[in-house]
């Protein structure tokens, strides 16, 4: 959620007192603002509709979070693949084609690649950028959740920099859409972490160095 979304939050966790007979002060207000800004709005609807329809008691902030989830794990690929969209298309505007990026939903990572990569999707025309990109992407998505991919294509997405530039360059922008794992990775057990660590980059510049050194 960003910062115009607080009234609409606020009416939201408002009702869901009011369904439980209860009201909710300002201080909850922003222990729950604090642990859910991650999510969408549409993400807390569904977390607090979840919730509604199993409990009878007013959810604790770690309660909705666990519905939200919940939810998330239930919602239908296609439902995965507009929201992470949205996440895509904001990352292409504010973190730009020349800085790496990781996705937590680690299938957006793998859509991108079968795409031509970060720099390539960030290159699109901006004209046809939310209609055919966008459908491709969707399509993708889907298809990846169907299908699968090869383990190294889960990997963070480098950025358009030569090789020594992505080597010096800081950790990849991790970008957060608080999607719990689809349930294709989580039965293959493809969670564990696929990117480089930061230490193995550092040597392997190193050796590059070197190398370059001996020739000249």
């Amino acid at each position: 959620m960003v910062e115009s979304d607080k009234h609409e939050f606020l009416s939201l966790m408002t009702g869901v007192a009011q369904t439980y007979n209860k009201q909710v002060g300002d201080m909850a207000i922003v222990a729950f603002w604090n642990i859910l800004k991650d999510y969408s709005l549409d993400e807390v609807r569904k977390g607090i509709t979840l919730h509604v329809k199993t409990s009878k008691w007013m959810p604790r902030p770690v309660e909705l979070l666990e519905c939200i989830k919940t939810a998330g794990a239930e919602m239908p690929v296609a439902d995965r693949a507009a929201i992470t969209w949205q996440y895509v298309s904001k990352a292409c505007r504010s973190v730009g084609k020349y800085r790496s990026v990781d996705f937590d939903d680690i299938i957006v990572n793998a859509v991108i690649r079968n795409m031509g990569g970060w720099s390539e999707l960030c290159s699109r025309q901006k004209d046809t950028f939310e209609s055919f990109t966008r459908k491709e992407y969707e399509e993708q998505y889907e298809r990846i959740c169907r299908i699968g991919a090869q383990r190294g294509e889960y990997a963070h997405l480098p950025g358009a920099g030569t090789e020594a530039e992505k080597l010096l360059a800081s950790s990849p922008v991790v970008i957060r859409t608080g999607l719990p794992p689809h349930e294709r990775l989580a039965s293959r057990g493809m969670l564990e972490e696929a990117t480089e660590a930061p230490e193995e980059a550092r040597e392997r510049l190193d050796s590059m160095v070197t190398a370059l050194a001996g020739r000249m």
